[in-house]
């Protein structure tokens, strides 16, 4: 393995919200790729209460060189008041990450 690319890990309410978002951050041209995930369930505590929902994550795939406008991008375009995004450090082959950078 080799280079690092960007690896953005995301959730959202529905897979419409989240195909919403991913397709258009792809047409900016600052995500290559998006794994959109099987709905899952989310516990977590929010404004005092337990919460209890479904949500639907999503691996987004970026050449290191836009990882930060993408994070600012995708901050602007999610729908929640306080999204998750995550920056996960990956690594790649190079076959890939020069596709990622194509």
């Amino acid at each position: 393995m080799g280079k690092v690319i960007g690896l953005i890990y995301s959730t959202f309410e529905n897979a419409d919200q989240a195909q919403s978002v991913a397709q258009s951050l792809i047409e900016q041209k600052l995500a290559k790729c998006a794994n959109i995930l099987s709905p899952h369930t989310a516990i977590y505590e929010w404004q005092g209460a337990i919460q209890n929902d479904t949500e639907v994550a999503v691996l987004f795939k970026c050449a290191f060189d836009k990882k930060e406008k993408f994070m600012s991008a995708l901050q602007d375009a999610h729908p929640y008041d306080t999204p998750c995004i995550l920056e996960i450090d990956a690594s790649a082959n190079t076959e890939f990450v020069r596709w990622l950078e194509g």
